[in-house]
């Protein structure tokens, strides 16, 4: 099944929000508990508007049939930290070790280099190897 790299617009927030919610149940590495998120697309919204406006990052990776991954960042907000985006990335754990990942990580370090980010954070949990 192939798979294809996109962007997402604010229209794709249901699905999105789906893939989020997946995740939460298939994997104990993203920072919800399964049942924790709320069914709420508005937040899942603004990520994908400040992406669309070219404030921040966001791109997935879908099979013809539903999103299987995203990766975003998320530029700091105030001066001071404006330089540096923290990260947030989950692929579901079948389509993981597809090079999906990578492919996430070039094209965000392209951006970053494009939009003066020179620090990158990204929280992991110790028993994620």
């Amino acid at each position: 099944m192939p798979l294809t790299l996109t962007t997402l617009a604010e229209p794709d927030a249901p699905a999105l929000w789906r893939l989020m919610d997946e995740l939460d149940y298939e994997t104990k590495f993203m920072m919800y508990e399964p049942g924790e998120r709320r069914r709420d697309f508005s937040e899942v919204r603004a990520i994908l508007a400040c992406a669309e406006a070219g404030k921040e990052f966001f791109i997935a990776a879908q099979t013809e049939e539903k999103l299987v991954g995203y990766l975003s960042a998320q530029r700091g907000s105030c001066r001071r930290i404006a330089h540096s985006a923290y990260l947030v990335v989950g692929i579901l754990p079948a389509y993981q070790g597809q090079g999906i990942g990578s492919a996430f990580f070039k094209k965000m370090d392209v951006w970053a280099k494009q939009n003066g980010i020179t620090r990158l954070e990204l929280t992991v949990m110790c028993e994620n190897a």
